[in-house]
């Protein structure tokens, strides 16, 4: 039998920038509509009526002394620790991005050396035949660069490939435009082979759309929608409804056209990633494409995994990072609050919080049952109500670690350095914090974060104890 030579992602990794920032971070900002007028309205209510619409309830910024390129060169450099082979071996390193580098506080993006380049420097991949590649195509420029990369492994051309995907949106989005709040930082990737087989798997099908008439103006730069702030000179602008409802035209039509071409029904697969830029939109794609299969009884809680509401939107990132949380088992689903209080009532949690109003986090018993069920254990970072929670639910196989700051003076001062929150915001932090420590007693491991790579270290001594019982 003639073997077939198939394109299969062979490692992924991310990296999700440390800063995080909730939506009342732009409590302060001045918001103004595209008549270049200030929005009459206060910002609590334009917040909420953006969480109801969007879905977010916070993103991820990078740090300030982190550019574009090093998030993608750490994000590259999992991808290929997770492949297991040596990076000396890729033949190309294709990157997608919109803006290069940016660094914080210029506002000016840094295209030479190309991405593809600077990742390439900084992963200290010396091999002169592997090709640096950028591809800027906006948000679909991840998914473009699969493409490319799977049409260069079937070509022959190439046998390993690092794709990128990798965006600093927060330091090219206009402050005084309700947008702002969609837009976040973050970097994922892949690395592609060319596998010969006896059956044909991995990349199956690939199909591609481009309008480039009238909907050259919905995605492009700008001055600020406030037209007395100039310390940004050019902007991301973005038409918001015109792109939404050319997506619902476009892409559920989109993906069964790549379906078709792998003679697959919807009922077929076994889960949907799609780029994350707006919840409803998600959810409205999902329906309109059900409605061409009949056959297909997905929800999509479970067919469509979400990380919008935490992750934000890092556009060429974010269909990437969440294929890296799902294949590492880190999976996340959108469940409408109604579904969720139905699944409290039913007692279907180990643990949750409504952050906001109507909008909710939790972890079911259901995903950890299936986690166990493949051997391995689970790690939850949640609050000390939820770890005091699951510690009673399973008091023999739960190990409760509670991370202590040196003291609450070197916590503010830690809160206060980041500068993500109000004064007024650090101040609720503070009192929560201290209300939590002194539950820390009920802990069976107290770990003070006085040195970050000590603490580590301690954490991972005591887990490793508490597996080997």
């Amino acid at each position: 039998m003639e073997k077939v030579l198939n394109t299969v992602i062979t490692g992924s990794g991310s990296y999700l920038p440390e800063k995080v920032i909730k939506n009342d971070y732009f409590m302060d900002a001045e918001f103004y509509d595209e008549k270049n007028e200030r929005i009459p309205r206060s910002n609590e209510e334009i917040i909420e009526k953006f969480r109801e619409l969007v879905g977010i309830t916070e993103r991820r910024y990078a740090e300030d002394h982190i550019v574009n390129s090093d998030m993608a060169a750490i994000a590259g450099s999992r991808a290929v620790e997770a492949w297991g082979g040596d990076k000396e071996n890729l033949d190309y390193v294709i990157v997608a991005h919109n803006y290069g580098d940016v660094r914080h506080g210029v506002f000016a993006s840094e295209m030479v050396p190309s991405m593809a380049a600077r990742v390439k420097h900084k992963m200290g991949i010396k091999n002169n035949k592997c090709i640096p590649y950028d591809m800027i195509f906006g948000c679909p420029g991840w998914v473009q660069g699969v493409i490319l990369a799977h049409q260069l492994l079937q070509a022959r051309q190439a046998k390993n490939i690092l794709v990128v995907g990798s965006d600093t949106l927060s330091r090219i989005y206009d402050p005084c435009d309700r947008d702002s709040m969609i837009f976040a930082d973050g970097a994922g990737a892949v690395v592609l082979s060319a596998v010969e087989d006896n059956k044909k798997y991995g990349v199956l099908s690939t199909a591609n759309v481009s309008d480039c008439g009238d909907e050259i103006d919905y995605l492009k730069g700008g001055p600020s929608l406030n037209p007395e702030y100039t310390e940004r000179p050019t902007m991301i602008r973005m038409a918001g409804r015109k792109v939404y409802e050319y997506v619902l035209r476009n892409v559920p039509a989109a993906i069964k056209s790549a379906l078709d071409a792998a003679e697959l029904s919807l009922s077929q697969v076994s889960k949907l990633i799609i780029h994350q830029a707006n919840e409803k939109m998600d959810e409205a794609v999902f329906i309109r494409l059900k409605r061409l299969y009949k056959d297909c009884k997905a929800e999509s809680r479970d067919f469509m995994p979400m990380s919008l509401p935490f992750l934000g939107n890092s556009s060429v990132a974010t269909v990437p990072t969440l294929f890296d949380l799902v294949s590492r088992g880190k999976e996340y689903y959108f469940l409408s609050p109604d579904e969720f209080r139905r699944r409290i009532a039913a007692g279907e949690f180990v643990e949750w919080e409504e952050v906001y109003r109507d909008n909710y986090y939790g972890t079911l018993k259901s995903e950890l049952t299936r986690i166990w069920g493949k051997g391995h254990a689970v790690i939850l970072d949640v609050d000390v109500v939820g770890g005091m929670n699951i510690k009673k639910m399973y008091p023999e196989n739960t190990l409760a670690i509670f991370v202590m700051p040196p003291s609450i003076d070197e916590l503010r001062r830690r809160l206060e350095s980041r500068g993500t929150d109000a004064s007024d915001k650090i101040d609720i932090r503070i009192a929560k914090a201290e209300r939590e420590i002194s539950y820390s007693k009920d802990f069976d491991c107290i770990i003070v974060n006085d040195d970050l790579e000590k603490a580590v270290r301690e954490a991972e001594a005591a887990v490793r104890a508490f597996l080997e019982r």
